[in-house]
């Protein structure tokens, strides 16, 4: 994997808690994963992935609070472009989520239809701060901590 492998060789799943901090935190974290972004906007070696079930899930709260701008910046930002690629919740996706909660029990339907998400998108990783999803995903888990994004970044940079 990587630059030798040509176009879009690291396909990375970010799930809903990695736009949280992107968006709503300003720290170390929040600076690497914008880094991540740039990466994949500038260059054909990275894509970020995510999932239609994405946005419902950064809605809630905002919604529920009336915060205009950040709804706002959640659906500008979840819209499929040059470094992000949203992917369906369709038939296909459900019925994978449903042969993975099928296979694991533990795990949510919302979590399975990343999961099923991810694999329908040949993502290569698998980005999140769930610490329930540890391993679920069939692939490379990034845990969403300033060390493992930064090792993430330097297999590619």
């Amino acid at each position: 994997m990587g630059r030798l492998n040509g176009v879009n060789s690291f396909r990375i799943y970010w799930d809903t808690s990695v736009f949280i901090r992107l968006v709503e935190d300003d720290d170390e974290l929040s600076y690497r994963l914008g880094a991540l972004q740039l990466y994949a906007f500038d260059g054909d070696v990275v894509s970020l992935r995510s999932s239609e079930l994405t946005l419902a899930e950064l809605l809630v709260r905002p919604l529920r609070d009336n915060d205009t701008e950040l709804i706002d910046i959640y659906r500008r930002l979840l819209r499929s472009n040059a470094a992000l690629t949203i992917g369906p919740v369709d038939r296909p996706c459900l019925e994978m989520a449903a042969r993975i909660r099928a296979d694991r029990k533990e795990i949510k339907l919302p979590d399975a239809i990343h999961i099923a998400t991810a694999r329908l998108m040949n993502c290569t990783h698998f980005v999140t701060g769930d610490r329930r999803l540890r391993g679920q995903a069939d692939m490379p888990w990034v845990d969403l901590t300033v060390p493992a994004l930064t090792a993430l970044i330097e297999t590619f940079a």
